[in-house]
């Protein structure tokens, strides 16, 4: 690390969303039936609420920083404070994706396939037929899985969304035109890193020089609205390669 680096954290307090949650402003949504993103009032810390509409079957919304700003090849990394007011029928992501305009990163978890081309993300899908009640953490470079897997600290009770619950989901790239890693962290409510949840560093994770956003997502899996509560997003990486 360095003195320069780029550093920005969103804590969501006051009582809107700076410079809205549309473009041009702070963060930048893509939603296919009208998801928002609002500051919840009287909130301690601040917290902000992402949510779908629900009015069909996988009805998702997700927000992002506005531009692909950040590069693994530079050591970027992201935290998410959150939890889902609901843990039943929906998928969540968090992570790095490639463009801001994806319906999703992961398409399907059970057998990864990957919506973005190259994306690093903590995932929880109810409709993964291995691991439904668990983060799982997922890359794909190119198109393509990571050759590493998929991180499933699945037996691990702490690792479980819990309505209600805070949890920090941690990612971390690095990466040249040699190796491309990812690692994923979880902390509990208090902050404290969850034993057995932090990968080894994965192989084949993501291309290096691609330009990557921070990624929060919410899919409903019925037509039950489906929302996420947001108490941070932090992201950093360095400002040079060398």
């Amino acid at each position: 690390n360095t003195l320069d680096m780029y550093h920005v954290k969103y804590d969501f307090d006051g009582d809107l969303i700076p410079g809205d949650a549309t473009s041009p402003g702070k963060f930048e949504l893509k939603t296919n039936n009208s998801g928002t993103l609002i500051n919840l009032a009287d909130q301690v810390n601040g917290v902000a609420r992402l949510s779908t509409i629900g009015s069909t079957a996988n009805d998702y919304c997700n927000l992002s920083l506005p531009e692909l700003n950040m590069q693994a090849q530079l050591s970027c990394t992201m935290a998410v404070r959150l939890n889902a007011t609901s843990v039943a029928d929906c998928k969540v992501e968090v992570g790095f994706g490639d463009l801001t305009t994806n319906v999703s990163c992961i398409n399907n978890l059970a057998n990864v396939t990957f919506t973005a081309t190259d994306c690093a993300v903590w995932v929880w899908d109810t409709n993964d037929a291995g691991n439904p009640n668990a983060w799982q953490g997922v890359s794909a470079i190119s198109g393509t899985a990571s050759t590493t897997g998929k991180f499933e600290p699945s037996g691990l009770p702490a690792t479980y969304p819990d309505t209600g619950v805070f949890q920090t989901l941690i990612v971390a790239l690095f990466a040249d035109s040699d190796t491309q890693h990812a690692k994923y962290i979880l902390l509990d409510a208090n902050g404290y890193k969850v034993v057995g949840a932090e990968s080894a560093w994965t192989d084949a994770a993501i291309t290096y020089n691609t330009q990557l956003v921070p990624w929060v997502g919410v899919t409903t899996r019925t037509t039950a609205v489906k929302t996420v509560d947001i108490d941070y997003i932090e992201v950093w990486q360095r400002r040079t390669v060398t």
